[in-house]
């Protein structure tokens, strides 16, 4: 599936949107304060809540923490210039070009989604997944990397 993902911005009162190939409203994002940094907040276009992402400051590093209401689903950190991620069906890594947007997500060695600048707008990017994957995980996930990046600097 193609998502068109927005950059977040750390403005407390911001609130984007994922969108699908055809421009439909797919997932709501609203940033919120959260200590020194900021947490996001994901609904559908319905205001139901789907996940929440929230970085924490460990002793040596950053982390970010996905919940899905209920339960802990993956947690990240970044390692030598690549991004891990532990979640209950498995370890994901994500490597490439943070700062850029232009990184994969693999799933045991198999790639399972792609990010990419949209050459039409510097603040949207283009993501790609596998359509065998939970979309709902993938695009948290790919919005933690974006939170973790941008907490950790």
């Amino acid at each position: 599936m193609k998502y068109a993902v927005p950059r977040l911005r750390p403005d407390p009162a911001a609130t984007a949107w994922i969108t699908d190939a055809d421009g439909r409203r797919v997932m709501r994002i609203e940033t919120v304060p959260h200590g020194r940094s900021f947490a996001l907040i994901l609904s559908d276009p319905d205001g139901d809540l789907l996940a929440t992402i929230h970085p924490q400051r460990k002793l040596t590093r950053t982390i970010a923490q996905i919940e899905i209401p209920g339960e802990l689903s993956a947690t990240l950190s970044l390692h030598r210039g690549a991004v891990e991620v532990h979640t209950g069906i498995g370890d994901y890594d994500v490597a490439g070009d943070f700062a850029a947007w232009d990184f994969h997500v693999l799933l045991n060695a198999s790639p399972v989604a792609d990010v990419a600048r949209r050459p039409t707008d510097q603040a949207t990017y283009l993501v790609e997944t596998s359509d065998n994957e939970n979309q709902l995980p993938l695009l948290a996930m790919i919005l933690a990397v974006d939170l973790l990046t941008q907490t950790a600097n």
